[in-house]
């Protein structure tokens, strides 16, 4: 596997590539550089449609040092995964987190960009997980990243939040979620999605800032890094 790649403000020619610094990191600070794969299946009218992406990680957990606890470091690269649903829409599987500890009617988007380490430690052990590629493990509800949909590919401001629990109630009847998984693989990163969503080459902030109410409160809070990252975000 390549490490993650880290580009700088010169652009992508001119990357500081984490090879001595990300085995470092790793060894001394116990972060990990891994690809995993996450997929979603969804029923149409009795048929089964799947799509999945391929994205990278490299995540520091936190630590306590003499000015108090670090809250570690998570970058990524990759595009957030795509179920074509044909006529219906597309749902996206983002690359933004719920927030922990809210109850299921009031969640909030996290600012934080969502990796599979809680999913993959809960089946596959907290020691072993970052062994064992290809083993698929399936998400629990609260697991499952942020999910969307666009009216519009071209405008931002269509963006509707999907309920995992209520598919049928974004695309219609017939529709619903049988699963959403994650894996560990040595497969390449996915891109492309741009040819999707041409506005994420325009340095949108906030979708709903940017762009005026997209009728979704929690649209406020969801940020192009979502769909599409080179260094998670931030």
């Amino acid at each position: 596997m390549q490490p993650l790649g880290l580009e700088t403000a010169n652009g992508p020619d001119r990357r500081l590539v984490v090879v001595g610094l990300s085995g470092l990191l790793a060894g001394c600070l116990g972060g990990r550089t891994y690809r995993y794969r996450i997929g979603a299946e969804v029923s149409v009218a009795g048929r089964v449609i799947r799509g999945d992406a391929v994205r990278e990680v490299y995540d520091r957990p936190g630590i306590r040092g003499t000015s108090g606890m670090d809250t570690g470091t998570t970058l990524s690269r990759g595009d957030a995964a795509m179920v074509d649903l044909g006529p219906r829409g597309i749902l996206f599987l983002t690359l933004q987190g719920w927030a922990q500890g809210t109850p299921p009617a009031e969640r909030y988007m996290s600012t934080e960009t969502w990796t599979p380490l809680a999913p993959l430690a809960r089946e596959l052990g907290p020691d072993d997980w970052w062994r064992q590629d290809g083993q698929r493990v399936r998400l629990l509800d609260g697991e499952i990243p942020v999910m969307v949909t666009f009216g519009d590919l071209n405008d931002p401001r269509t963006v509707r939040v999907v309920n995992p629990e209520e598919l049928a109630a974004t695309f219609g009847p017939g529709v619903s979620l049988i699963s959403v998984y994650v894996e560990l693989t040595r497969r390449s990163v996915t891109r492309g999605i741009h040819r999707k969503l041409p506005w994420l080459t325009g340095g949108v902030t906030a979708l709903s800032r940017k762009y005026g109410s997209s009728g979704d409160k929690m649209a406020d809070r969801l940020y192009p890094w979502a769909f599409s990252s080179r260094n998670g975000n931030g």
